[in-house]
Parts: C-alpha cells; sequence; structure tokens
C-alpha cells in the first residue's frame, strides 16, 4: 500500500480451515478410505468453520473502514 500512488486499502487474510467439497473428488472410494472418512468426518467437523463463517474473515477484512496511515 505503500508504493502505491493513491491510498489503496490491502489486507492479507486466512480464514483457517473451512469445509468445503474439494475432498469428495480426491477419494477413489476405496474400503480403506470409506473407514477413515466414517471415524474423521465427526472430528473434521469439529475443528473446521462452515463455509458462511470462513467466508466472515475476508468479508470483515474488505468492509471494515479504510484508515488512512
Amino acid at each position: 500500500a505503500k508504493r502505491l500512488p493513491t491510498n489503496v486499502k490491502t489486507v492479507s487474510v486466512h480464514p483457517g480451515v473451512v469445509r468445503t467439497e474439494l475432498g469428495r473428488y480426491m477419494l477413489n472410494e476405496s474400503p480403506a478410505q470409506k473407514a477413515l472418512m466414517t471415524v474423521g468426518t465427526p472430528i473434521f467437523n469439529l475443528v473446521t468453520k462452515d463455509p458462511e463463517s470462513g467466508a466472515q474473515t475476508s468479508l470483515t477484512a474488505c468492509l471494515a473502514p479504510f484508515k488512512e496511515l
């Protein structure tokens, strides 16, 4: 932001681990993976954010008031 000629808001955020459906494209439906998913899914759901909560991090940063330096 300091290198740009005008006042520009720059932010850098990481929402954490968010539950999405990307995993469905990485599984090959083997019995071992099905067993792991049966045991791991409840634990995964406890330690991750749902997509709406994950989006809140980016939205908060983007929509926060702009403060000039």
